[in-house]
């Protein structure tokens, strides 16, 4: 390696937390109309359980709906990525995908976890290319197929 050859140690920047749609207040009474109605029919019906948890899920939603998203740092390390306070090891992983045509540019981690299968980091002031290099020698870069669900939760506005 020639003398002047600059080692990367570690690549940083701050992103948005998750994507944010601005909702009307028309989106949240449609979301608790939904709600109320289907735990009234369950109690209707005599479930009394699943109307409780439709209130509480409806809320829930509401609740997230209404979250914006923080500014949180982005640490990719030759030992794993941290994206704000959460820790990704490198063998927690699977591979990563980079989706360039998104604006502004996604880094998709393929996670092990059951329960957390992607992770979606927004590129900020970093290339692509700059952060699939680093990647690259830890792993492997596959393509994300987005999958239906996905493509829901965008689609109704989470």
């Amino acid at each position: 390696m020639e003398p002047d050859a600059k080692v990367v140690k570690k690549l940083e920047w701050q992103a948005l937390e998750h994507v944010y749609y601005e909702k009307t207040g028309d989106w949240y009474w449609g979301v608790g109309i939904v709600g109320v109605t289907a735990a009234i029919l369950a109690l209707i019906f005599g479930n009394a359980i699943f109307a409780l948890l439709l209130l509480i899920a409806t809320a829930t939603i509401i609740i997230h709906a209404a979250h914006v998203p923080k500014i949180v740092k982005v640490e990719i390390m030759p030992n794993g990525v941290r994206v704000g306070s959460d820790y990704y090891a490198y063998s927690q992983l699977k591979g990563f995908s980079l989706d360039e045509e998104h604006n502004p540019p996604i880094l998709v981690l393929d996670s092990k976890a059951f329960l957390r299968p992607d992770i979606r980091i927004f590129i900020e002031d970093k290339s692509p290319e700059e952060i699939r290099d680093f990647l690259l020698d830890h792993l492997d870069e596959k393509y994300h197929e987005p999958a239906f669900t996905e493509a829901l939760i965008h689609y109704l506005g989470f």
